[in-house]
């Protein structure tokens, strides 16, 4: 039996195709996974780390509708996603921040976290 986080990992690979490190979806936008070795996320067999997720062209809402599918993956598997947002444009930070809210995703507190971690927790739909 598979561990929740391997059902999303499943689920995502069977949608998506695979470039170098990077997963594509629909040709639109570029998403990275790291599983482990993040301080931010617990070693966890129900945790993942969005570390990128990028849509090759920006305003045409193609990494929102990504994002939604990785959610519902994320939702019906079970799985806990983090994510700490990175932009090499400082300006764009605060609106990369309020995009993450818009899908749930939440800042994560705790000692030693990293102050701009995210999580977003499966919901219980």
């Amino acid at each position: 039996m598979q561990t929740p986080k391997e059902t999303f990992m499943t689920r995502v690979k069977e949608n998506m195709q695979a470039k170098d490190v990077n997963l594509i979806w629909d040709g639109k936008v570029e998403i990275r996974f790291i599983e482990e070795g993040y301080k931010i996320t617990p070693k966890a067999s129900d945790a993942l780390v969005l570390q990128h997720i990028k849509a090759l062209r920006t305003g045409q809402g193609d990494g929102s509708a990504c994002m939604d599918v990785l959610k519902n993956f994320a939702d019906s598997s079970g799985v806990t996603l983090y994510s700490l947002p990175a932009t090499t444009q400082a300006d764009k930070k605060e609106g990369l921040l309020r995009w993450y809210a818009r899908h749930g995703f939440k800042p994560l507190t705790g000692e030693g976290l990293d102050s701009e971690a995210l999580c977003r927790v499966p919901s219980a739909e």
